[in-house]
């Protein structure tokens, strides 16, 4: 417990805030790829599905979404292990689809979405090296 000027902050206490996430729509891989689509410049983080939204495949950071999507994982222009990862393993990339959302606080966002889906699923996302 932590006191300063009649302020008590027991920093050791779970704290639940709800925070609202406005996701863009899911994207197919080919309509990112077509560069159909207008992906925000901004931080955010994104996730990678199979087209029956079953099976994800990754949620990812980016300071730079359109660069990190676009360039990195769709195109393979950037390095990014799971674009490199996916495509040589072979995943039918007309099956994916793709969405994200701008947070200026992307690596929290990221932690706490892994975080979440290894709760649901004993697992993280299929192309999370990190555990």
């Amino acid at each position: 417990m932590i006191s300063k000027g009649g302020f008590e902050w027991d920093y050791q206490k779970e704290i639940n805030l709800k925070i609202r996430l406005e996701w863009s729509k899911w994207f197919s891989w080919r309509e990112i790829e077509s560069r159909d689509v207008d992906i925000p410049t901004l931080s955010g983080v994104y996730e990678v599905r199979t087209s029956d939204l079953r099976n994800c495949f990754d949620i990812g950071k980016a300071m730079n979404l359109r660069s990190r999507v676009l360039r990195g994982l769709v195109l393979g222009k950037k390095a990014h292990s799971t674009g490199e990862r996916m495509k040589k393993e072979g995943v039918n990339l007309d099956m994916l689809k793709v969405r994200w959302v701008k947070t200026k606080n992307p690596a929290a966002l990221e932690e706490y979405l892994h975080n979440g889906h290894k709760k649901a699923f004993g697992h993280k996302p299929l192309y999370v090296r990190r555990t």
